[in-house]
């Protein structure tokens, strides 16, 4: 979800269908508190990325998991959020991980498999159209 911000009542439906929540701070003021709503709703585990300082994730059983970023120099951060996700569902879909209990060790491998996936995204150029 792009610029949740923790009550915005838009993201709802969408918030209580899924299993899984990924997220960015971009909209969020207290991004514990936006997690926790969510988690709230039903989701089993929520996922919020932070650019540069990484990712964090909580799941209802009460795992909290930090990955940092990988370092990289940023040409261009259009799609750095899709590429984690991507990242993170190829990572659960190869690993045979169960999507609606993601824990553990097995969301931290996803996670970080998120961040080497929008890294390569940021530091490629012509993600976003040109314009002449």
């Amino acid at each position: 979800m792009h610029d949740y911000d923790g009550v915005a009542e838009y993201h709802l439906p969408f918030i209580e269908a899924a299993q899984l929540v990924v997220m960015n701070d971009d909209g969020c003021d207290d991004v514990d508190e936006a997690m926790a709503r969510v988690l709230a709703r039903g989701p089993f585990t929520a996922v919020c990325t932070l650019g540069e300082r990484g990712a964090i994730a909580r799941t209802a059983s009460g795992a909290a998991i930090a990955v940092p970023a990988v370092p990289t120099e940023v040409v261009d951060s259009n799609g750095a959020g899709d590429a984690f996700m991507a990242g993170m569902i190829a990572d659960i879909l190869t690993s045979g991980a169960d999507p609606s209990a993601l824990d553990g060790a097995a969301l931290e491998a996803a996670m970080r498999a998120g961040a080497r996936a929008a890294s390569a995204t940021v530091a490629s150029s012509g993600i976003a159209p040109q314009r002449d």
